[in-house]
């Protein structure tokens, strides 16, 4: 599946190459690109839970801001641990959180999201 998922990515890549950005059907490739992208991540990351099921289990959640990336990450946690406002650009930096896992499984998790201090 993973290399049916890669050649049809490949494929529309190679055919969006040769649309204008102003054809609404380059547009739609990029979608399809995009969706591609995170179905291979999706399926990448199945294969590393079966072959190292020790491994905790990662979600990233973007969006735009306002969109309720926080509650939403809140609400998975079952917690208040993302914060949360009305203003806009709240949290305006990448936040992680280890959840139910030992302290030891969190280690480098800091660098992973961009903070160089950890």
């Amino acid at each position: 599946m993973l290399e049916f998922i890669q050649l049809l990515n490949q494929r529309y890549q190679a055919i969006s190459e040769n649309l204008k950005i102003n054809d609404s059907a380059w547009s739609l490739f990029q979608q399809r690109i995009e969706q591609l992208i995170f179905t291979e991540a999706f399926i990448r990351k199945g294969q590393l839970i079966e072959t190292n099921s020790n491994t905790p289990l990662q979600i990233a959640v973007i969006g735009p801001t306002q969109a309720g990336k926080s509650s939403i990450v809140n609400l998975i946690l079952n917690s208040n641990n993302a914060g949360v406002s009305p203003l806009a650009g709240y949290t305006v930096h990448p936040q992680g959180f280890c959840n139910q896992v030992e302290s030891q499984q969190c280690n480098g998790f800091n660098i992973t999201l961009g903070d160089s201090k950890s």
